[in-house]
């Protein structure tokens, strides 16, 4: 799952040079949002896994 968000960060930094401004901006408020939630989610399964 790490790889393939790197991978789309790559993707996303080159969007900006075939897509409008706007839509770039609106892409990247959602994707900072949902990346944020993957990356709580991952802490609490990991912190989980180590109290367990």
């Amino acid at each position: 799952l790490i790889t393939i968000a790197i991978k789309q960060a790559r993707i996303l930094s080159l969007l900006p040079f075939l897509n409008n401004e706007k839509q770039f901006e609106r892409t990247d408020e959602s994707i900072a949002r949902t990346t944020g939630l993957r990356i709580r989610n991952k802490r609490l399964n990991l912190s989980s896994l180590d109290s367990s």
